[in-house]
């Protein structure tokens, strides 16, 4: 059948339906006029009685007739200028949902670019991260990769297997020397991600060797901010930790990966030759499943691979793992961000609510107006669908308005959610995000429009086109307030659970900030050096720095002492953790021996962090390296070594190193090294002295002139070495803060989002009780005429708005129960059910809804009863 045929059938149908109804209309209006009765009061109960068919084939002609789009136009006309009538509902209502729909905007922002959207790199979905068990965090041995080269080749279902080292290197050349991120890896790296060269190449397969010249790539960005984009930096000769590279290559502006390293080389065939000097941020392997093949089926191929080829003595006792690069990125903030994407649904469907209950209050001033359209011809499917058009109007406007806040708050988020960049510069405003907004103004629109469109289109005609508008005896108004009641429930029991989840957070962040982490946070001052290169090859030299250093750093007005450690406490540096044989202990078993932390530190260190010396002595200038190799531990491996004994002159040794064996000659206080949730692991120190390290954290106690002397460090830096940067520079209080980066995102992100809600659910509260007062201010005239007292309608209208509230705090109560133990894994020192908490914010609740009641029931209480007798 062709359109133009299509269009006839429909419009002759159409002509069908409208005669049908019509004859309907007139046999009815016919039989009431042979009873008497006029013929306006007989067409008003020919549509009374026949609603329901006018209904269905009126919804039915609108929805397939092809004078749909006009009669939607006529709709939209009439609705822009309703709403143009009430501009302050109107107002009201739209910045209502744009609150509602932008807090989804940014937030769905976030969760599309870091859950969603594939990573940027070639066949993204199938690169995975390998991890062997090899039991290297207990035994200090070569790098696994050094060990197992080659076997990637017999496995069937990974391929292009590819290594990745990075870490912190010093860059020398033109300009003054920096510090700057780097990484080691395979030659095939970058074809593993489909990542070209913009400038020159990547790597060649026979650079891996350890004859070929030395060469580098450089990431866009340094490219722009140290060499001005200069196109011959190609084939120029740079000096990265004092060795000469060659320039072969830059990388694309938008190639970002883990850590962001701005310099690439090669991955060394021997540790003497790393880069880093033993001490990296994070090593790891990557490849790409075969065609076909499934993370579980390469879990077991290399899970049968490692019982094989792993001495059973360094396997860590953990399987092979196989994880997903996405996985492997995301996995830790996934949860999280689900969370607070279930949250921010919880605000939109108050802003609803809200909106719903201000259309419900409209609506009941409306019956004579609906009823006037009905008794002129307008069916009751012409009427819900005018109301909703009503609602989608003010819902898009708000979805407008609230695209343009997601905007902003994305940019906010950026700053504040702590995953890698290579996430958070994708994270903005795209196609996606412009339909999701879309889609949630329309379900917005319809949610919040649907309730009061039903209700304003049920009425009887008769007695709506007698009654005042309006009034307390108007057609459906007790449907009304009991359908505003629970609208009413359902935003007080939204807003108490959103906000006790937020202070469940909030607590338990601020218990986490009150944790004691062993040392002094305030007037701390830190900064890294790195000692690579062939100057500093003999420990003679590195000691020189290190002594010459502190001596320049101690001569600067304000500090008070200053001392240098291999891995400061949330410095993000690699702690190293050993397995222990004990004096007069059994050898070390990986299932019951004892695990520790090791740090190198100068004899000034305990002193400068606050860390106290409780038993034995600290390091002197005695500790060398020709003398008794010596160590400090800390309380918890005092314990766990020696229990009950005192722990001062004993013995103990790396395992597998037996013949390098240290005698405890101090004990100090416990230090949390990482993370202020994780108890302080065992911790043996060794003195700098004896075990020179060639990188290591300079920590300065200053006094209140802490920003001359971060200005004045890096001139004494370059005061000993000129070649040598100074990174890292912190306070020890921005350090702990970083720490705890994801907590507090999490807690601010819902705490906004629950203060959101708790604002829209006491709007609602006062909206609620305000228009109940306008609605009964006739009645209030009578009772005050009749002799009750003002005290009398303060406890009544009151009342009202405290009965609801309490109802919503009874039910967002019994959902709190329920839900808050989604929060479990993210609450330190604070139960998911705290009494104390519930306690509190059920309370505040109760107060800002009694004052949200309050405020509209004084008002009724000045009402002149002659006034509210003659009320309208």
């Amino acid at each position: 059948m062709s359109l133009w045929g299509w269009l006839f059938r429909r419009r002759q149908r159409e002509e069908e339906l409208d005669q049908e109804v019509q004859s309907h209309l007139r046999m009815a209006a016919q039989e009431h006029i042979e009873q008497g009765e006029s013929a306006e009061q007989a067409r008003v109960s020919a549509v009374r009685e026949f609603g329901n068919v006018v209904l269905v084939k009126e919804v039915t002609r609108d929805m397939w007739g092809w004078r749909w789009l006009e009669t939607s136009l006529q709709d939209i006309r009439y609705g822009a200028r309703q709403l143009r009538k009430n501009p302050g509902f109107a107002v009201v209502a739209v910045v209502t949902l744009a609150l509602g729909i932008g807090a989804n905007t940014a937030m769905f922002s976030i969760v599309n670019s870091v859950l969603l959207r594939p990573l940027p790199f070639k066949n993204s979905g199938r690169l995975v991260v390998v991890g062997w068990p090899y039991a290297n965090r207990f035994v200090p041995t070569p790098k696994p990769h050094f060990e197992w080269d080659g076997w990637a080749e017999r496995t069937r279902t990974l391929a292009d297997f590819s290594l990745y080292e990075n870490g912190m290197i010093n860059l020398a050349g033109e300009g003054e020397p920096d510090r700057v991120a780097a990484a080691e890896v395979s030659e095939h790296f970058f074809s593993l991600l489909g990542i070209n060269a913009i400038r020159g190449r990547t790597f060649l397969p026979a650079e891996e060797s350890a004859e070929h010249p030395s060469v580098a790539i450089i990431s866009y960005k340094l490219w722009q901010s140290r060499y001005g984009s200069d196109p011959a930096v190609i084939g120029r000769s740079v000096h990265l930790n004092g060795k000469p590279f060659t320039v072969v290559g830059i990388l694309p502006s938008g190639f970002d990966f883990l850590g962001g390293p701005q310099i690439w080389v090669t991955l060394p065939r021997n540790l003497e030759d790393e880069m880093f000097g033993g001490v990296s941020i994070g090593g790891m392997q990557f490849a790409r499943l075969r065609p076909g093949a499934t993370l579980d089926q390469a879990r077991a191929e290399l899970g049968v691979i490692a019982q094989r080829e792993i001495p059973a003595g360094a396997r860590a006792g953990n399987p092979a793992s196989v994880t997903s690069l996405h996985e492997f990125v995301v996995g830790n903030i996934r949860p999280a961000l689900l969370l607070l994407l279930g949250a921010v649904a919880f605000v939109l469907l108050i802003a609803c609510a809200n909106v719903a209950n201000l259309s419900l209050a409209r609506s009941a001033g409306r019956f004579r107006e609906v009823a006037l359209r009905a008794a002129l011809g307008a069916g009751r499917g012409r009427l819900f669908r005018q109301l909703l058009t009503e609602s989608l109007l003010l819902a898009l406007t708000g979805g407008a308005l609230g695209l343009l806040t997601g905007v902003w708050a994305v940019q906010v988020a950026k700053k504040l959610i702590p995953v890698q960049d290579i996430l958070t510069r994708g994270i903005k405003v795209d196609g996606w995000v412009l339909s999701f907004t879309f889609v949630v103004a329309v379900l917005t629109g319809i949610i919040s429009g649907l309730a009061p469109a039903l209700q304003s289109s049920k009425f009887d005609l008769t007695e709506a086109l007698k009654e005042r508008a309006g009034s307390p005896t108007a057609p459906s108004v007790g449907a009304h307030y009991r359908l505003r009641g629970l609208l009413g429930v359902f935003e007080t029991s939204a807003a108490l659970v959103l906000l006790i989840g937020a202070g469940l957070l909030i607590r338990s962040f601020g218990k986490l900030l009150d944790v004691n982490p062993g040392f002094r946070t305030k007037d701390l001052l830190t900064g890294r050096v790195s000692l690579l290169g062939p100057k500093y090859s003999a420990t003679e030299g590195r000691l020189t720095f290190f002594q010459e250093v502190l001596s320049g750093v101690k001569a600067l007005p304000g500090v008070r002492a200053g001392a240098f450690v291999d891995a400061l406490p949330f410095g993000r540096a690699a702690t190293i953790r050993v397995a222990l044989d004990i004096e007069g202990g059994p050898t070390f078993q990986p299932e019951t021996g004892v695990i520790a932390d090791y740090s190198v530190v100068s004899a000034d260190y305990f002193q400068v962090m606050g860390i106290p010396i409780v038993g034995g002595r600290n390091f002197t200038e005695r500790d060398t390296e020709g003398s008794t190799h010596v160590a400090i531990i800390s309380q918890s491996m005092a314990r766990g070594a020696w229990p009950g004994q005192n722990p001062l002159g004993k013995h103990f040794n790396f395992a597998g190193y037996p013949r390098q064996r240290f005698e405890v000659v101090g004990v100090v206080g416990d230090v949390r090294g990482m993370d202020l949730t994780e108890q302080p692991w065992p911790t043996a120190y060794l003195p700098i002295l004896q075990y020179p390290q060639n990188a290591a954290f300079l920590v300065i106690h200053t006094g209140e002139n802490s920003s001359i002397i971060r200005a004045a460090l890096p001139g004494v830096i370059r005061s000993v070495d000129k070649d040598e940067p100074v990174s890292s520079v912190s306070t020890m209080e921005q350090l702990v803060l970083q720490s705890v980066a994801e907590p507090r995102f999490r807690t601010l992100l819902l705490g906004i989002f629950a203060g959101l809600a708790f604002l829209l659910a006491v709007v609602g509260i006062y909206g609620i009780i305000s228009y109940s007062v306008s609605q009964r201010t006739h009645e209030l005239g009578v009772r005050m005429a009749l002799g009750a007292e003002r005290r009398d309608v303060l406890r009544l209208v009151v009342g009202q708005g405290m009965r609801q509230t309490l109802i919503g705090v009874a039910v967002g109560l019994l959902a709190a129960l329920g839900l808050t133990r989604l929060l479990a894994s993210y609450l330190y020192s604070v139960r998911p059910i705290d009494p104390v908490t519930f306690l509190v914010v059920s309370a505040v609740m109760l107060a800002v809804a009694l004052l949200a009641s309050y405020i509209p029931a004084r008002r009724a209480t000045k009402v002149d009863p002659l006034v509210a007798l003659r009320y309208e």
